[in-house]
């Protein structure tokens, strides 16, 4: 019987793009749920997904009140639509 170890190869993937992409990560524990050996990791890195992105979304939602953080989007549309650029805003 394998016993569960931290230090397997799949559960620091996992934990790695949990990291990274929180989606993604999240559908990689739920295929290791799926598979008898590795119920244990994948039940881990669900916990630690969850974890990470809603700590992620409240560390965003403190900076934006900061005023340190402006989204990508919203970066873009400023410079994009400025007064005296290629596009204006129309009234």
């Amino acid at each position: 019987m394998d016993r569960f170890k931290l230090g397997k190869k799949w559960f620091w993937i996992g934990v790695v793009l949990s990291l990274l992409q929180p989606l993604a990560g999240l559908v990689f524990a739920i295929a290791l749920v799926l598979e008898r050996e590795r119920r244990k990791e994948g039940w881990i890195l669900i916990i630690i997904t969850f974890v990470l992105a809603i700590g992620g979304y409240y560390l965003q939602q403190y900076l934006k009140a900061q005023g340190i953080y402006a989204p990508a989007t919203l970066q873009f549309g400023r410079s994009l639509f400025k007064e005296g650029s290629i596009i204006t805003p129309t009234p």
